[in-house]
């Protein structure tokens, strides 16, 4: 007989205020940043998606890549813990009152806000003849 540990089973919201569980992925690996102490690294990871016109309130990081010259948001995953069996925090959506500002001589390509993400963005292109 193989010996086998259990994974941790958590009891998660379905719906929350402004929004719901999209998706559940088991075995998903958790950066060592997000990671609470004595938790494994692999783990129940839970994504929520927020109504049209609000965002997830949750932990953000922000990396920068000297490769691409740009700055990437990450937002942070929920996961069920090893070490008590509760997620490991509380998804919030609120309402997204991010504005995105016109430039003089330029204009937004494309504008990064989706639902299941609490990071937002916006990329810009100046006009012809400027820069």
């Amino acid at each position: 007989m193989q010996n086998s540990k259990r994974k941790a089973k958590c009891d998660v919201p379905i719906i929350i205020d402004n929004g719901r569980l999209f998706r559940t992925r088991e075995n998903d690996y958790i950066d060592s940043r997000e990671l609470c102490e004595g938790c494994e690294d692999r783990a129940t990871t839970y994504r929520y998606k927020c109504d049209e016109g609000f965002r997830l309130n949750n932990n953000i990081t922000m990396e920068y890549d000297q490769w691409e010259n740009k700055t990437t948001c990450h937002g942070q995953k929920f996961y069920c813990k090893s070490t008590d069996n509760r997620i490991n925090g509380t998804p919030k959506c609120m309402k997204d009152t991010c504005d995105y500002k016109n430039i003089e001589n330029g204009y937004i390509t494309k504008i990064h806000a989706e639902r299941d993400s609490p990071c937002r963005s916006a990329e810009y292109r100046c006009n012809p003849g400027y820069e």
